[in-house]
Protein backbone atom coordinates (compact mmCIF):
# COMPACT_ATOMS: atom_id res chain seq x y z
CA UNK A 1 0.00 0.00 0.00
CA UNK A 2 2.77 2.49 0.62
CA UNK A 3 4.65 1.97 -3.03
CA UNK A 4 0.57 2.14 -4.39
CA UNK A 5 -1.22 4.16 -2.26
CA UNK A 6 -4.97 4.34 -3.52
CA UNK A 7 -6.70 7.79 -3.11
CA UNK A 8 -10.54 8.22 -2.49
CA UNK A 9 -12.98 10.91 -2.83
CA UNK A 10 -13.73 12.59 0.27
CA UNK A 11 -16.95 13.82 -1.19
CA UNK A 12 -19.95 12.41 -3.62
CA UNK A 13 -18.93 14.71 -6.54
CA UNK A 14 -17.86 14.64 -10.06
CA UNK A 15 -14.37 14.26 -10.53
CA UNK A 16 -12.12 15.99 -13.03
CA UNK A 17 -8.66 14.45 -13.55
CA UNK A 18 -5.11 16.65 -14.04
CA UNK A 19 -3.60 13.71 -15.04
CA UNK A 20 -3.31 10.36 -16.87
CA UNK A 21 -2.42 6.43 -15.89
CA UNK A 22 1.53 6.33 -16.69
CA UNK A 23 2.24 10.08 -16.01
CA UNK A 24 4.53 11.04 -13.60
CA UNK A 25 4.08 12.76 -10.04
CA UNK A 26 5.55 14.96 -7.80
CA UNK A 27 4.25 14.82 -3.93
CA UNK A 28 1.40 17.22 -3.58
CA UNK A 29 0.69 17.74 -7.10
CA UNK A 30 -2.69 17.51 -7.67
CA UNK A 31 -4.04 14.83 -9.58
CA UNK A 32 -7.71 15.20 -9.36
CA UNK A 33 -10.75 17.22 -8.53
CA UNK A 34 -13.95 16.49 -7.15
CA UNK A 35 -16.92 19.17 -7.77
CA UNK A 36 -19.03 19.34 -4.85
CA UNK A 37 -21.71 21.61 -5.26
CA UNK A 38 -23.47 20.23 -2.06
CA UNK A 39 -20.36 21.18 0.08
CA UNK A 40 -19.49 24.34 -2.18
CA UNK A 41 -23.04 25.24 -1.01
CA UNK A 42 -22.59 24.64 2.58
CA UNK A 43 -19.40 27.26 2.86
CA UNK A 44 -20.99 29.95 1.21
CA UNK A 45 -24.11 29.87 3.19
CA UNK A 46 -22.05 29.43 6.60
CA UNK A 47 -19.31 32.21 5.28
CA UNK A 48 -23.17 33.95 5.15
CA UNK A 49 -23.50 33.55 8.38
CA UNK A 50 -20.39 34.64 9.69
CA UNK A 51 -20.82 37.47 7.60
CA UNK A 52 -23.69 38.30 9.88
CA UNK A 53 -22.34 37.20 12.97
CA UNK A 54 -19.58 39.83 12.30
CA UNK A 55 -21.90 42.25 11.70
CA UNK A 56 -23.57 41.61 15.05
CA UNK A 57 -20.04 41.62 16.31
CA UNK A 58 -19.75 45.26 15.18
CA UNK A 59 -23.43 46.40 16.50
CA UNK A 60 -22.73 44.95 19.83
CA UNK A 61 -19.88 46.58 20.08
CA UNK A 62 -21.24 50.21 18.85
CA UNK A 63 -23.86 49.15 21.59
CA UNK A 64 -21.38 49.61 24.15
CA UNK A 65 -19.86 52.71 23.44
CA UNK A 66 -23.35 53.54 23.21
CA UNK A 67 -24.10 52.70 26.35
CA UNK A 68 -21.48 53.76 28.11
CA UNK A 69 -21.90 57.33 26.35
CA UNK A 70 -25.77 57.67 27.44
CA UNK A 71 -24.26 56.31 31.13
CA UNK A 72 -22.05 58.92 31.49
CA UNK A 73 -24.66 61.36 30.18
CA UNK A 74 -27.62 60.24 32.80
CA UNK A 75 -24.45 60.61 35.51
CA UNK A 76 -23.45 63.92 34.25
CA UNK A 77 -26.79 64.94 34.43
CA UNK A 78 -27.77 63.85 37.41
CA UNK A 79 -24.43 65.54 39.18
CA UNK A 80 -25.68 68.46 37.80
CA UNK A 81 -29.33 68.14 39.37
CA UNK A 82 -27.57 67.44 42.32
CA UNK A 83 -25.62 70.38 42.69
CA UNK A 84 -28.45 72.74 41.22
CA UNK A 85 -30.48 71.38 44.27
CA UNK A 86 -28.21 71.55 46.73
CA UNK A 87 -27.25 75.59 45.72
CA UNK A 88 -31.47 76.09 45.55
CA UNK A 89 -31.51 74.34 49.24
CA UNK A 90 -28.65 76.69 50.22
CA UNK A 91 -30.53 79.23 49.36
CA UNK A 92 -33.81 78.15 51.25
CA UNK A 93 -32.08 77.58 54.27
CA UNK A 94 -30.26 81.28 54.00
CA UNK A 95 -34.16 82.80 53.45
CA UNK A 96 -35.36 80.37 56.15
CA UNK A 97 -33.13 81.72 59.04
CA UNK A 98 -33.56 84.96 58.15
CA UNK A 99 -37.20 84.88 57.81
CA UNK A 100 -37.68 85.52 54.18
CA UNK A 101 -38.82 82.15 53.19
CA UNK A 102 -41.86 79.84 54.60
CA UNK A 103 -40.56 76.72 56.04
CA UNK A 104 -42.34 74.59 53.72
CA UNK A 105 -40.33 75.77 50.67
CA UNK A 106 -37.74 74.81 52.92
CA UNK A 107 -38.60 71.50 53.41
CA UNK A 108 -39.02 70.86 49.75
CA UNK A 109 -35.71 72.39 48.79
CA UNK A 110 -34.63 69.28 51.13
CA UNK A 111 -36.81 66.87 49.60
CA UNK A 112 -35.54 68.10 46.13
CA UNK A 113 -31.50 67.51 47.30
CA UNK A 114 -32.96 64.28 48.90
CA UNK A 115 -33.90 63.32 45.20
CA UNK A 116 -31.46 64.37 43.11
CA UNK A 117 -28.80 62.37 45.20
CA UNK A 118 -31.41 59.52 45.07
CA UNK A 119 -30.82 59.80 40.99
CA UNK A 120 -27.76 60.35 40.83
CA UNK A 121 -27.13 57.19 43.26
CA UNK A 122 -28.94 55.12 40.84
CA UNK A 123 -27.56 56.77 37.60
CA UNK A 124 -24.11 55.21 38.57
CA UNK A 125 -25.52 52.03 39.84
CA UNK A 126 -27.18 51.47 36.40
CA UNK A 127 -24.24 52.34 34.67
CA UNK A 128 -22.53 49.55 36.13
CA UNK A 129 -25.37 47.09 35.31
CA UNK A 130 -26.23 48.59 31.74
CA UNK A 131 -21.73 48.10 30.76
CA UNK A 132 -21.92 44.74 32.16
CA UNK A 133 -25.35 43.49 30.34
CA UNK A 134 -23.71 45.17 27.14
CA UNK A 135 -19.80 43.53 27.85
CA UNK A 136 -22.06 40.42 28.60
CA UNK A 137 -24.08 40.95 25.04
CA UNK A 138 -21.21 41.66 23.27
CA UNK A 139 -19.31 38.39 24.46
CA UNK A 140 -21.58 36.27 23.75
CA UNK A 141 -21.33 37.31 20.02
CA UNK A 142 -18.27 37.04 19.74
CA UNK A 143 -18.33 33.45 21.03
CA UNK A 144 -20.92 32.78 18.24
CA UNK A 145 -18.51 34.71 15.94
CA UNK A 146 -15.53 32.43 17.01
CA UNK A 147 -17.99 29.28 17.02
CA UNK A 148 -18.60 30.10 13.64
CA UNK A 149 -15.18 30.85 12.06
CA UNK A 150 -14.70 26.97 13.25
CA UNK A 151 -17.23 25.75 11.04
CA UNK A 152 -15.98 27.79 8.23
CA UNK A 153 -12.97 26.93 8.92
CA UNK A 154 -13.43 23.18 8.88
CA UNK A 155 -15.74 23.55 5.59
CA UNK A 156 -12.75 25.23 3.70
CA UNK A 157 -10.54 22.48 4.84
CA UNK A 158 -12.75 19.63 3.52
CA UNK A 159 -13.39 22.01 -0.32
CA UNK A 160 -9.75 22.25 0.14
CA UNK A 161 -9.75 18.61 0.45
CA UNK A 162 -11.77 18.23 -2.51
CA UNK A 163 -8.46 18.60 -4.95
CA UNK A 164 -7.14 14.71 -4.59
CA UNK A 165 -2.84 15.97 -4.47
CA UNK A 166 -0.03 13.22 -4.57
CA UNK A 167 0.95 11.48 -1.09
CA UNK A 168 4.54 10.79 -2.73
CA UNK A 169 6.99 11.31 -5.94
CA UNK A 170 5.80 8.37 -8.18
CA UNK A 171 3.78 7.46 -10.64
CA UNK A 172 0.22 7.66 -11.57
CA UNK A 173 -0.65 3.92 -11.81
CA UNK A 174 -4.62 3.72 -12.98
CA UNK A 175 -7.77 5.88 -12.91
CA UNK A 176 -10.37 3.96 -11.40
CA UNK A 177 -13.44 6.07 -12.67
CA UNK A 178 -13.86 7.55 -15.93
CA UNK A 179 -13.10 11.81 -16.42
CA UNK A 180 -16.36 13.52 -15.17
CA UNK A 181 -17.84 10.42 -13.60
CA UNK A 182 -19.99 11.14 -10.33
CA UNK A 183 -18.38 9.27 -7.54
CA UNK A 184 -19.73 8.41 -3.78
CA UNK A 185 -17.80 9.65 -0.78
CA UNK A 186 -14.66 7.44 -0.06
CA UNK A 187 -14.74 5.81 -3.70
CA UNK A 188 -11.42 5.32 -4.92
CA UNK A 189 -10.43 7.17 -7.88
CA UNK A 190 -6.98 6.74 -8.55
Amino acid sequence: AANNPTLYAVAAGTVTFHVRAGDAARRGQPLAEIASPELSSQLAQQRAVMAGLETEVERAELGVEQGRANARKLIDEAQLDRQTASREEERYRLGYSERLVPELDLLRAEDNLRKSKIRLEHAQSDRLLLERALVFELRTRRLALERQRAVVSELERQVEALTIRSPVDGQVGQLLVDQSANVPVNAPVL
